[in-house]
């Protein structure tokens, strides 16, 4: 188990996935319970510390919230969502050194503690 922190956007009282949306592998988190990836998708993706998770947090006008979280980590070092026909594609492959570069660890598991920001 690992400690981390999740960027999250907050809409109508429901914590979403920052980035990815629902209908293309997004989740929603619920504090204190374990969420993991929708199937063909994921793996998900937490910052391994505060001060990237900041960084990133001020760069997406979308990602209102900061969380701390454990999570588990994951062989898998690439994203993976669903297309428009809901199918496993690669075409949204994000790689740690380019879209994901800060800080990123890619979890099996998250489950939200504590609100940051």
């Amino acid at each position: 188990m690992r400690q981390g922190y999740k960027v999250v956007r907050l809409y109508s009282g429901i914590l979403y996935s920052c980035i990815v949306n629902i209908n293309e592998g997004g989740v929603i988190y619920t504090p204190e319970v374990w969420v993991h990836p929708v199937v063909n998708s994921g793996p998900l993706c937490v910052f391994n510390n505060l001060e990237q998770s900041r960084i990133f947090h001020r760069s997406n006008l979308y990602c209102w919230q900061i969380y701390t979280c454990e999570y588990t980590l994951s062989a898998i070092e690439h994203v993976w969502m669903k297309d428009d026909n809901r199918k496993k594609t690669s075409k949204y492959d994000l790689l740690r050194s380019e879209e994901l570069r800060y800080s990123t660890d890619f979890a099996d598991g998250v489950k939200l503690l504590r609100k940051v920001i």
